[in-house]
């Protein structure tokens, strides 16, 4: 499951990974916005044969049974879950049930993958909220919190030239931001 998966960049990867035989959910958020879209997506998906387009309402759990899924990839959203300014510097409760479901869907020692622009070190939620990115060491307390087990990450996007403490959408830094690459397993 491709977690909000927008124009589909990581669902197009994914479905050549899996192949003929695996199937990719195309995940995104129901309403409007991705109303416009869908009929461009649903075209560009087709020549896979292996993608499927979900929309859910915003809020609601996934709508697939327990245990289902191998992988459910999260890229470049994580810093829209980690900060509610009323919960403060505290993991909020909408992220605690998203990775409730995650779990949920995923088959026991299913791989959570994150992928989300790097906040500097030693940042606060709220700083690196306003930053829209997201510190590596917040990330890993919350989902491991949330009982996933850490199992690695990659070095793979590092900008020398991203300081960690911008707004990368308004300094240029829009795809070269540093970006952690998380995976996690679901509890057996």
């Amino acid at each position: 499951i491709d977690m909000a998966s927008g124009g589909g960049y990581f669902t197009e990867i994914i479905a050549d990974a899996v192949g003929p035989d695996g199937t990719v959910v195309a995940h995104n958020t129901a309403g409007q916005r991705f109303d416009e879209q869908r009929e461009a997506l649903e075209a560009e998906y087709a020549p896979f044969g292996n993608i499927e387009i979900a929309a859910v309402e915003r809020g609601e759990p996934l709508p697939y049974e327990d245990n289902t899924a191998d992988v459910i990839l999260l890229s470049l959203i994580i810093h829209h879950l980690h900060y509610e300014e009323e919960g403060g510097e505290v993991m909020p409760d909408r992220a605690a049930r998203i990775y409730e479901d995650f779990k949920r869907v995923l088959k026991p020692g299913g791989v959570f993958a994150v992928i989300e622009h790097t906040a500097a070190p030693g940042s606060t939620r709220e700083e690196s909220a306003a930053w829209h990115r997201a510190p590596e060491d917040i990330i890993k307390a919350d989902v491991t919190s949330a009982g996933f087990t850490f199992d690695g990450g990659a070095d793979i996007h590092v900008n020398p030239d991203d300081d960690l403490k911008n707004v990368w959408f308004e300094t240029g830094l829009q795809g070269q931001t540093t970006r952690m690459v998380h995976r996690y397993i679901s509890p057996e």
